[in-house]
């Protein structure tokens, strides 16, 4: 999922209810942790480890900012080529070959077309109809808008699902998580990535800040004007797997650099994306 453009902060009428019990697991062990620059809360649930906004944004604030998707300008194409074939390497190499993939998240397009050009038959999703028929008609792919929960999709339809940078946006992670797994055929993969706060630079910063020894840009790396959740590798796992998956892979996602040689690419490739201690991650799990 590409990253919209930011927008004037918003406003007390922009957020919900706060919560008093953590989504994932339903503790109400909710304690404060982190406040940004612009005074936004972050909790962490002592439940399930889970760090998440509250209050969180009202679904009108959201859905009006993720319609100036395509303000933010488009992506680079080869980095991003790069990135989606090293994640289809990934599943590939778990599969029986190309089947039928769902990405969900699909924004321009870029791991739609990454996998049809290597045989995979697609179909993708996205949360704003003008850039779902825009981009449909532009790469000639099929993409659906809409409420995924509700959507006519036929259970069991899909090898691979697909998870982009998508988590950490979602008011509501745990039904999606759980129509993923009756949208999975049997012995189907999901490959979910996402930032990763535990990431060595972030719990860095985040000392500073509470030593007061960095006082500009306090907890940026939240990114809390559209990020909701704040996944490290074990609470998303332990979240995974109380949803009944069992996973299968975890590593940092592959870092993308716009013109960058070839030969770095794949050293890091082979090095320091089998660590966890970069900005996101990745997982790939299948149903129990």
């Amino acid at each position: 999922m590409k990253e919209p453009p930011r927008r004037s902060d918003p406003g007390a009428h922009d957020y919900d209810p706060e919560l008093h019990r953590c989504l994932l697991c339903g503790s109400s062990d909710l304690r404060a942790h982190h406040r940004d620059s612009k005074g936004r809360r972050i909790q962490r649930c002592f439940g399930c480890g889970i760090q998440f906004m509250n209050p969180q944004y009202t679904d009108s604030y959201l859905t009006a900012y993720y319609a100036r998707y395509y303000a933010a300008g488009d992506e680079d194409e080869e980095a991003h080529r790069y990135q989606h074939d090293t994640n289809l390497d990934l599943l590939e190499n778990r599969t029986d070959g190309p089947g039928r993939l769902l990405d969900i998240g699909c924004g321009q397009g870029h791991l739609l077309r990454a996998a049809r050009d290597r045989g995979w038959q697609v179909t993708g999703y996205d949360v704003d109809p003008a850039t779902v028929r825009k981009v449909a008609a532009e790469h000639d792919l099929e993409i659906l808008a809409g409420d995924l929960l509700t959507l006519d999709l036929p259970d069991r339809a899909f090898d691979v699902i697909t998870l982009n940078h998508v988590l950490e946006h979602l008011k509501q992670p745990a039904p999606l998580i759980r129509r993923i797994g009756e949208l999975l055929a049997p012995g189907g993969l999901l490959l979910i990535s996402v930032p990763n706060i535990a990431g060595l630079s972030n719990r860095l910063k985040f000392r500073l800040e509470k030593l007061r020894l960095r006082r500009k840009g306090i907890g940026a790396y939240y990114d809390a004007d559209h990020h909701l959740w704040y996944f490290a590798p074990d609470t998303l796992q332990r979240f995974l797997e109380s949803r009944g998956f069992e996973i299968l892979h975890r590593q940092s996602a592959p870092k993308v650099r716009r013109g960058e040689a070839a030969w770095k690419r794949n050293w890091r490739r082979r090095t320091t994306d089998r660590l966890l201690q970069r900005s996101s991650f990745l997982m790939i799990c299948g149903r129990r």
